[in-house]
């Protein structure tokens, strides 16, 4: 069953409260606006339309004097009108509403273009509106050539070939009447397959769009009872409004024998070229090996020059397929796109070009681009050369420096591991050094937060050879501070910076367990794979309920459990799980109950879930990389999340830069840092939730390659967790006395990827 039109019952409520005030105004308009103005007597006449403005808005005040008020706040329309710019009388005026009331798309007989009403929102009704007597569909029944805008009728040209079988048999009239109609029908049709009224649909938002055609002559509005608020209704109603108003056709038909009698008079051994002439259009073809290349032009068209254009493109398919066999044509089916393009421009006319300007234009070859690259080619080169130098002097040096130790009776086993540390810079200075990048770490829960990895202890029975770096020589640190700052070398971070503590899992709280006999903690696992639209690839959830029983006496138990398959769970019980008594009463327990659950956590229960769902996605994440002339790119990232009942602590999206250089941020919904090390900006949002579900990061940096801002890693953590278990209570298997037990669940990334 259909939605109810929902949002198009408001619209006629809003017409008929508002009436009297919406006549008010239009009526004094005809008392201001009487006599002609003519633009051609000047400053005169443009003086005059400006007094007009002013009588006019003056008139409008006095009879609705908060009327500019609320006109200019927001506006909130719930009707899109797209209609015709010659429908000589405004929307508004039409529907009898207040400007403002409506919002209003116009052009040349009502033809759709995605990108200007690619902005309404799933709470407006979009309504079609053509007229008849309109001059864009006379236009289109014309045969003469208007220029420019030849492109915005084409399809209704195209509609009329269709149709015209149909149209055979009647008057001019008629005809401009039922192609008007056909054109609203069409323009339904194209409205309802847009991206954002396919997506609204799909979300369940209640979005209907009409088809209305007004009469001049009258003032009245037919309503041409279409309708579309789902998918379904889509193809049955367009069909329903071409088989009454036409049937569907294709071009004129033409018998075999009529064929053959053309082709013989038109087609000479000698000839390399020929054509056949119909009622509407110029059929221009010639034959390449066991191929046809055709050419279709009206019958306007100068011949001469269609013949020289298919000469010409009869040299440029050979020459971009090479051999004409199907495998060729369909390998290089883009590149004889892309040459067409070259040769015909969108308006159907042929270009003034050679075969050697289009081979050049199909290239795209820049000087600039060759001097760049060689200029990188020639750095590259220098570095690496500059490098082995650096490297067989540093070798060389320490080999000197071993002679010199072991000249003085230095002792290996002495300055082994003493000195390795005051050769580098200590945890403690390289982490203080980092600050800048690892500093948000801080604001994560205690509990989350992942222990630094220990330096290992020195071994005394390790043996060592070669240099000693450090061992108490002050000359020996000098020498590698200067060599550092010579090289402008940078102290290695440990290994707890920011960016690998964002990627490390997340820990349940320590507390989980500690001091109830029984603890219960649900984990769960997302992960996911984006691409750079922001599409699902891959979104898997993997869970595991863990028990852990601190009190032999108390851990003995049975856990009552509530839980629900709305999402597709599918549950799988540890081997020694009673299965049959979990599937039967949701029941958790061991086999033998009489023995207690284990003192250390145990996953007794575990699920998945895997699916391509977007409703299931955590956290949306896109990327627009855009490069700029300056030898700079813009990335704009947004993020967006649908799951109201879900909240994520702790976000960190690592974007990957591939230069040191720091970012230029414009705009951001949160805080970042910039790790010139790793070559990443970290963006990190400390809570996500539905007063939050949206935000944003702008920012420039030096570069142009595009592809260097993917993978783009996602981490955070939630309490909320997709599989919908609770436990009731914990009950003891000797006496069913109740167990006092302590639970927590987290939800945490362990994969979140868009590349």
């Amino acid at each position: 069953m259909a939605p109810p039109h929902r949002h198009f019952d408001m619209a006629v409520i809003l017409e008929t409260t508002q009436y009297e005030e919406g006549q008010r105004i239009a009526s004094d308009v005809p008392e201001m606006v009487t006599g002609s103005i003519k633009i051609s007597d000047g400053k005169k006449g443009l003086h005059e339309l400006l007094e007009r403005n002013r009588l006019w808005a003056e008139s409008v005040v006095e009879s609705a004097p908060f009327f500019f008020q609320k006109l200019s706040k927001q506006q909130s329309p719930e009707i899109l009108w797209i209609g015709c710019s010659d429908a000589r009388v405004p929307p508004n005026q039409i529907l009898n509403l207040k400007p403002g009331e409506v919002f209003v798309h116009v052009n040349l007989a009502n033809e759709l273009r995605a990108i200007c009403v690619g902005n309404f929102t799933t709470h407006v009704t979009p309504l079609l509106g053509g007229h008849y007597g309109c001059s864009g569909v006379k236009a289109a029944l014309s045969r003469q050539e208007f220029g420019m805008v030849d492109n915005w009728i084409r399809n209704i040209k195209d509609l009329y070939i269709e149709q015209r079988k149909k149209f055979k048999d009647l008057g001019e009239d008629e005809v401009l009447h039922m192609l008007t109609e056909a054109n609203v029908a069409k323009s339904v049709y194209n409205v309802c397959h847009t991206r954002i009224v396919q997506k609204a649909w799909k979300r369940g938002h209640s979005v209907s769009v009409h088809g209305w055609c007004y009469s001049i002559d009258d003032g009245i509005i037919r309503d041409l009872n279409i309708c579309v608020s789902e998918d379904t209704q889509i193809e049955p109603i367009y069909r329903r409004m071409m088989q009454k108003r036409s049937s569907v056709m294709g071009f004129d038909d033409m018998t075999s024998s009529k064929m053959a009698e053309m082709l013989h008079s038109l087609s000479h051994s000698s000839s390399t070229h020929t054509f056949i002439d119909t009622e509407s259009v110029r059929y221009v073809y010639q034959p390449i090996e066991s191929y046809f290349l055709l050419l279709i032009t009206n019958k306007t068209s100068n011949i001469v020059e269609d013949l020289h254009t298919m000469q010409l493109l009869a040299k440029l398919v050979p020459d971009i397929c090479g051999p004409l066999t199907e495998a060729h044509i369909r390998d290089k089916q883009f590149d004889l796109v892309f040459g067409f393009d070259e040769l015909l421009t969108a308006g159907g006319h042929a270009e003034q070009i050679n075969l050697q300007q289009i081979r050049t234009n199909l290239e795209m070859e820049s000087h600039e681009e060759k001097l760049h690259l060689m200029i990188q080619k020639t750095k590259l080169e220098n570095a690496t050369a500059d490098r082995k130098r650096q490297e067989v002097r540093i070798k060389e040096e320490q080999r000197e420096k071993a002679r010199q130790e072991r000249a003085a009776g230095i002792s290996a086993k002495a300055s082994g591991y003493a000195g390795f540390g005051s050769g580098y810079a200590s945890p403690t200075a390289a982490s203080s050094s980092y600050s800048s990048q690892s500093s948000f770490g801080a604001s994560t829960p205690k509990e989350y937060t992942p222990e630094p990895l220990k330096a290992p202890a020195p071994s005394l029975s390790s043996k060592s050879s070669g240099m000693k770096l450090g061992g108490g020589s002050k000359q020996g640190s000098s020498f590698l501070d200067a060599m550092a700052a010579e090289d402008a070398l940078q102290d290695i971070p440990p290994v707890t910076s920011a960016a690998s503590s964002i990627a490390a899992e997340p820990k349940l709280p320590d507390a989980v367990g500690s001091t109830d006999p029984v603890s219960l903690a649900i984990e769960e696992k997302v992960s996911v794979q984006l691409n750079r639209d922001g599409a699902v690839e891959q979104l898997e959830v993997k869970g595991s309920l863990f028990v852990a029983g601190h009190d032999p006496d108390s851990s003995a138990c049975r856990l009552h459990l509530r839980h629900s398959s709305a999402n597709g769970v599918n549950f799988q019980t540890h081997p020694k799980v009673d299965k049959k008594l979990f599937e039967a009463q949701s029941i958790l327990a061991l086999k033998d109950d009489t023995k207690p659950f284990p003192p250390s956590r145990v996953a007794v229960l575990r699920w998945a879930i895997k699916t391509q769902d977007e409703a299931f996605l955590p956290l949306n994440i896109t990327c627009w990389p855009e490069e700029e002339s300056n030898g700079k790119t813009t990335v704009s990232l947004e993020y967006s999340m649908d799951r109201d009942n879900m909240v994520l602590e702790n976000v960190v999206i690592q974007i990957p830069t591939g230069v040191v250089d720091p970012p230029h941020v414009s705009q951001i919904d949160g805080e970042y840092r910039h790790n010139p090390t790793d070559h990443v900006v970290l963006w990190r949002i400390p809570s996500i939730s539905s007063s939050n579900n949206s935000g944003s990061l702008e920012f420039t940096i030096r570069g142009t390659n595009l592809d260097a801002y993917f993978p783009i890693q996602v981490s955070f953590y939630s309490r909320t967790t997709y599989c919908d278990l609770a436990v009731d209570h914990v009950l003891k298997t000797s006496d069913q006395s109740p167990v006092q037990y302590g639970f927590d669940q987290l939800l945490s990334t362990e994969s979140y990827v868009v590349q």
